[in-house]
């Protein structure tokens, strides 16, 4: 019986996720909803960057770390549901690479920041070099994923003559 309801529980689960496949009537429509996923990454990264600003418990700053986490599986499974615009699949790609980046660096270097900034052991001076080490590492990788993604997304426009503001 186990066998049977964990059989059909499977088949419903891919029915359904089959059916919530995301479809655009156009190509700016498609564009935005990729902008608007990206938007809620950035936004959890600009609490991330407030929370640790105004840091006293490193737990609060991991909470904010993990919200940037969350937000970039959770966009990234919303890509993952779109059907390619016009067999165009590459701004998705481009977009879902980019937000894999965002959800490594949270996991990663932003974790090595916070502990870095509580490490009570370091001095200032290691506590800042450590920190610029870091944060130049992440500004650097980003900015290859930026502008892939921009150039990508300007191809995109072209090809379907559409305006980006």
């Amino acid at each position: 019986m186990k066998l049977i309801l964990t059989f059909l529980s499977i088949i419903i689960l891919f029915a359904n996720s089959k059916a919530q496949n995301k479809k655009f009537a156009n190509a700016a429509e498609y564009n935005d909803f990729i902008v608007k996923e990206q938007t809620k990454i950035g936004n959890k990264i600009k609490d991330f960057n407030k929370a640790f600003e105004q840091a006293t418990d490193s737990n609060v700053v991991h909470i904010a770390r993990k919200n940037i986490i969350n937000q970039a599986d959770s966009s990234i499974m919303q890509l993952q549901k779109m059907q390619p615009y016009k067999a165009d699949t590459s701004l998705k790609k481009s977009a879902i690479s980019l937000f894999y980046f965002y959800r490594k660096a949270a996991a990663n270097e932003y974790a090595k920041i916070i502990t870095i900034f509580f490490n009570s052991k370091l001095s200032n001076d290691e506590k800042l070099k450590q920190f610029q080490d870091t944060y130049q590492l992440v500004t650097e990788t980003e900015a290859i994923y930026d502008e892939n993604f921009a150039l990508t997304q300007r191809a995109f426009a072209v090809k379907n003559n559409i305006k980006l503001e």
